[in-house]
């Protein structure tokens, strides 16, 4: 797989035509949520990469905090540092990954006898070799594999091809590279200088005499022709043999083992076992090296290697060392059976918040205020794991029980209490409202159209023709009530538990009722961005969702009112059709107050207001009803408000204490006349 050395910076020519131009967009101060959502946008995207190649839903894609990406058979990992200069990169690395889940054997990997190798000639040496030879012959293997399995996707998923030069034009097929491969000291015959040719076989300007023997190398490994070898163990022996060809042209010694220290003696090869009892020692000893042992016997910068000459540009050296240890990272990183280290593995705390972003749904929209785009968090989704992420601690943790405080624990017993006196009340409104589920039905005869009426037939012969009928069915339309609670914190304590307790108890009374459904959600912030966060949706939770998640909710954030009805009355028609008729109940208790990030814009006062105001007569000319109520300790004129004046007509004040009373208005809403319909058929 040859291709013209490119070294153009632009490495995203394949991802260019469907990747979101906005995905690497540079903000001024980056917040870490939006950083892990952008982390997440390239793990759906490379996921869905590899399920297509692999055919498979059961792997999963984890970044690290390192530079290195590398699997363990089951997992991908890749690295958190993406940008837009390597996603073609990153992409053609992570199928690269994949194609190893798929083609590579890794239990004979980890097989430290790799008693597969048989009995052999080519089995009897493995198990001969020293610790500094098996890690030389471990790299054989990796190039051979990878030149198999790169192969495979090459040729029978073209589409990824584009991916998979972009990685190999990034680590194989940089000019610096090839210049340095061609200086003399490296094509002297040393161990180190094999293993640099051969990993630079794909570049397009390789010379096949570079070194003694290589041309019998590639004879042997013939590229044109690598599909051949269908197994990891074919590959492994032939692996064996290129070593051997590489025996015959390198001083021995340049590997002979060194004076070591006790604690190596256990990462000898294993002798022979046939005759076990002969030496305890020689019995089932570690052949695994730990990062440093694979550094110090492996590092393509190594002094002994001669990869830079005396008297050469330091920055020349700096380039093409940073180039060899990323060819280095690179190699090592994939295809192995050791325990990565620490700054290289999959890093938990950061997967489980990109998991918890995944499983609530979390996407960023977009509202406008003074010209300025400003990005509204949208979450679709809470469960238990995305509160013990503490991904948005404004509003919902879940924090662990062996650490919560007696504080903690008691407003949560107090959150519990609300949600039961909720629960209740709810119980009690559904029974004012069972007539909902019931059905009127009439027959309406004399009709031009329709079944023919048995007793009116007669009728025809003195030329009457209206002997049809129908059935006129009336019910009652199918409706969404939204309810949105305003989590600013001046809400905390009593307004925002009575608010709690509203919620429940209509969506508890919902849960009776035939074709409601509630959505509550809560208008919040996280970090410094406006969120508004869906707490329970009835189309797609169980009510038992309230109780087991409400009680980890609190009122802490600023209040971005406007900005996030902006993005809400989007959602609310976009999940519900023309046919459904919407509510929409604001629970809230004063005027917008927000900073927006990365501006010097205030939002909040009057020109706060106006925009809320568009945001909430958008909504409302979209065909959905609305009421909107201002909870307070005391009675204000409300006509003179900035409340009155985002919500107009549809504002109304409630006492705290008293938000019950507008279950009242619910019911009278959805059983008025207008929440009817009739159907006729025949």
């Amino acid at each position: 797989m040859k291709a013209k050395n490119i070294t153009n910076s632009n490495f995203n020519v394949s991802s260019a035509f469907w990747l979101d131009k906005d995905l690497f967009k540079p903000e001024g101060e980056t917040s870490s949520i939006t950083k892990n959502l952008k982390l997440l946008a390239y793990k759906r995207s490379i996921s869905n990469f590899i399920k297509i190649l692999t055919k498979q839903d059961g792997y999963k894609v984890k970044f690290s905090t390192g530079d290195m990406s590398y699997t363990d058979g089951k997992t991908v990992v890749i690295s958190s540092k993406l940008n837009e200069n390597n996603f073609d990169v990153t992409v053609g690395l992570a199928l690269h990954e994949a194609s190893h889940l798929l083609l590579t054997d890794f239990n004979i990997l980890k097989d430290p006898k790799f008693k597969t190798l048989g009995a052999d000639e080519l089995g009897h040496l493995y198990l001969s070799l020293n610790i500094e030879k098996f890690a030389f012959i471990r790299t054989l293997h990796n190039i051979v594999e990878d030149r198999y399995i790169d192969d495979f996707v090459y040729s029978t998923a073209p589409g990824y091809r584009g991916y998979y030069n972009a990685l190999y034009n990034y680590y194989f097929r940089k000019q610096e590279l090839t210049d340095w491969l061609k200086k003399p000291k490296q094509r002297t015959e040393t161990y180190q200088n094999y293993k640099s040719q051969l990993l630079n076989i794909v570049n397009s300007e390789f010379d096949i005499n570079c070194l003694k023997g290589m041309p019998e190398i590639v004879k042997l490994l013939d590229l044109t022709n690598i599909s051949r070898l269908t197994t990891t163990e074919s590959r492994l022996r032939l692996s064996m043999q290129i070593f051997k060809i590489v025996e015959n042209y390198v001083s021995s010694a340049e590997f002979e083992p060194k004076e070591e220290e006790p604690k190596k003696e256990k990462n000898k090869i294993p002798q022979s076992n046939n005759n076990e009892s002969d030496n305890e020692s020689n019995d089932s000893l570690d052949i695994d090296t730990d990062d440093t042992e694979k550094d110090e016997n492996l590092d393509l910068n190594s002094n002994d290697s001669g990869e830079t000459a005396e008297g050469e540009d330091s920055d020349s050296n700096k380039s093409i060392n940073k180039i060899l240890k990323d060819l280095d990272k690179f190699m090592n990183g994939q295809l192995s059976e050791d325990e990565p280290s620490a700054s290289t593995r999959a890093n938990s705390k950061l997967n489980d918040k990109i998991d918890a972003l995944d499983m609530s749904d979390a996407s960023e929209e977009i509202s406008i205020f003074k010209g300025e785009k400003v990005k509204v968090l949208l979450v679709k989704n809470i469960t238990y794991e995305v509160g013990r992420a503490e991904i948005y601690k404004s509003i919902f943790t879940i924090p662990d029980p062996a650490a919560r405080r007696s504080v903690a624990r008691s407003i949560v017993t107090l959150m519990s209490e609300k949600i039961a006196e909720g629960t209740y009340l709810g119980a009690r409104l559904a029974q004012k409202m069972m007539i909902r589920n019931e059905e009127k039905s009439l027959v309406v005869n004399r009709l031009n159209s329709g079944k023919i009426f048995n007793r009116h037939v007669a009728m025809l012969g003195a030329d009457v023709e209206n002997i049809f009928f129908k059935t006129k069915t009336d019910t009652y339309k199918n409706s969404t009530i939204h309810i949105s609670i305003d989590a600013s914190g001046s809400m905390a304590g009593g307004r925002f538990e009575d608010a709690i307790v509203t919620a429940t108890a209509i969506a508890k009374a919902c849960t009776y009722l035939k074709g409601i459904d509630c959505i509550i959600s809560f208008r919040s912030q996280q970090e410094k961005h406006p969120m508004i966060l869906i707490g329970y949706n009835s189309k797609v939770d169980h009510f038992s969702k309230i109780p087991e998640l409400f009680k980890y909710l609190y009122a802490n954030s600023s209040t971005p009112e406007g900005l996030c009805y902006d993005v809400y009355g989007n959602y609310i028609n976009k999940i519900d059709k023309e046919d459904v008729d919407k509510y929409l109940i604001n629970l809230s208790d004063g005027e917008p107050a927000f900073h927006l990030s990365g501006t010097s814009i205030t939002y909040s006062g009057r020109e706060a207001c106006e925009h809320g105001r568009q945001a909430w007569q958008k909504i409302m000319k979209s065909g959905v009803t609305g009421l909107s109520y201002f909870i307070t300790d005391r009675d204000i004129q409300l006509s003179k408000s900035p409340f009155f004046t985002m919500y107009g007509k549809e504002s109304r004040q409630i006492l705290s204490g008293n938000l019950v009373q507008l279950t009242k208005t619910i019911n009278d809403m959805l059983m008025s006349n207008n929440a009817m319909k009739s159907i006729y058929s025949e």
